[in-house]
């Protein structure tokens, strides 16, 4: 007999489009996505939900690019991030400990370990503005894969 192994996740709306807000400073740091505290109770708005048509328990993995303007970049190692498969308004999810974005998928640092059919996993992403930025509408990408546990 073969059983079939199901994996399906889903990710929130806010998720689908991190911003950091117009107008940064150079030199500063732990900028909020436009989502961190966006929810009732200051909870994060972003998150990603082990689907019920899962049939497996997923571990959660993030990536990230480099942000463009024209030529010039902020590195993705500019971006941090930090989850909780527990509470989306969580003290523990604050820019201070929080991940540096890697260009490969961190399955060392995973967005969630394990996580369950029905359950989702909240994040939250900062960004550093090094202090020698030139000024510019900076655009990057960030992935996210579920996979079984």
């Amino acid at each position: 007999a073969h059983v079939a192994t199901y994996v399906s996740c889903t990710w929130s709306n806010a998720a689908l489009n991190v911003s950091f807000g117009a107008n940064l400073d150079p030199a500063t740091s732990d900028i909020n996505g436009s989502g961190n505290f966006a929810g009732a109770n200051t909870a994060t708005t972003y998150n990603v939900t082990n689907d019920a048509l899962s049939n497996v328990a997923v571990n959660i993995s993030v990536q990230g690019s480099q942000l463009v303007s024209g030529s010039n970049v902020i590195g993705v190692g500019n971006v941090t991030w930090k989850s909780n498969s527990t509470n989306s308004n969580s003290t523990n999810m604050a820019a201070t400990g929080s991940t540096v974005l890697s260009p490969s998928y961190d399955t060392s640092n995973l967005i969630a370990t394990s996580e369950a059919v029905g359950s989702a996993a909240h994040f939250r992403f900062w960004i550093d503005i090094p202090s020698s930025q030139l000024s510019g509408n900076y655009i990057g990408n960030y992935t996210m894969q579920c996979q079984q546990a």
